[in-house]
């Protein structure tokens, strides 16, 4: 492994993006977090340059320690340091993730974060700790139906977002295998989430032309998330599809913008020393003609 490789390409992606007047931070940020980074680290972006961040993952009471610190220092409040809390005690610490992101919007930069834990809680056990935390019920109800769709017992990430000003946001990640005997079976239960959220036309037909292969070859896995919060049901949900190159991510963008996608994804690759995203996120909106797009890129631990 090359010392620091992760904490650098990190810290250069986003004086890339950031002004200097906005790095002081992120920076601080990076190095808190530098031993994590360098032996996972991921770039985010997304179309326009609206979003600039990093994630990576760790183990343990000292890792979450972190995470409550990145969380005070961004300002997020006392509900979002409780509610990481609640989640790394019932998760034990183990198999977490964090993200740290800065979005660009009319007023300014904001800054965002979600903690994520990888440990497959069976649907039944997840939702009723969910309710427990004061997830409205409705809420819960679409997160039923999405795993029935899939046929899954279990979710594979249980994560919770952070915003100013806004109540903690969960989301519930389903896995899908997608390998050559499981692609077809797949596909069937994904149409079957098309028809849950109402999605139909032209994103619809982008999905049925392009999900194949955007999956890629060999054993791959894809997500589908939606969020819980609030007092309504999901209306959106999100594919993530794992080592999409950039020519083949641009394609789920109407053609003018196709180019300026590429563009973009190339840069973060490039920022990152990888050749693809790791994941691409594609979110499906019902009444949307195309999805929205999310890119995350992983530092290679060994150089390509």
């Amino acid at each position: 492994m090359i010392a620091q490789l992760g904490r650098v390409r990190t810290r250069a992606a986003l004086a890339a993006e950031l002004s200097r007047d906005h790095t002081a931070l992120p920076f601080a940020l990076v190095d808190l977090f530098g031993n994590d980074l360098d032996a996972h680290a991921e770039l985010i972006g997304a179309p326009g340059d609206q979003v600039v961040g990093f994630l990576t993952r760790g183990d343990g009471a000292q890792f979450a320690e972190r995470i409550r610190i990145a969380l005070a220092e961004l300002g997020l409040g006392p509900a979002a340091v409780e509610r990481h809390a609640a989640l790394s005690a019932w998760f034990e610490h183990l198999r977490a993730f964090v993200k740290l992101e800065w979005h660009r919007t009319p007023d300014g930069l904001e800054p965002r974060a979600a903690c994520y834990f990888r440990r497959r809680p069976p649907v039944a056990t997840a939702l009723a700790r969910l309710a427990e935390l004061g997830v409205d019920r409705r809420a819960l109800t679409r997160a039923d139906e999405l795993a029935d769709a899939l046929d899954k017992a279990t979710i594979h990430f249980v994560s919770t977002g952070f915003r100013p000003g806004h109540p903690p946001q969960h989301k519930l990640y389903f896995s899908q295998l997608a390998d050559a005997t499981g692609r077809a079976a797949a596909m069937v239960r994904l149409e079957r989430v098309f028809d849950l959220f109402g999605v139909t036309g032209s994103a619809h037909e982008r999905w049925r032309e392009l999900h194949d292969a955007s999956t890629g070859i060999g054993d791959q896995t894809v997500l589908v998330s939606i969020s819980v919060a609030g007092g309504a049901a999901a209306t959106s949900f999100k594919i993530d599809y794992p080592g999409v190159p950039a020519v083949r991510a641009a394609e789920w963008r109407p053609r003018p913008e196709r180019a300026e996608c590429v563009r973009e994804i190339e840069q973060l690759c490039h920022r990152a020393g990888a050749r693809t995203l790791s994941y691409l996120g594609v979110r499906f909106t019902p009444g949307e003609p195309a999805p929205a797009l999310k890119y995350y890129t992983a530092v290679p631990v060994d150089p390509p």
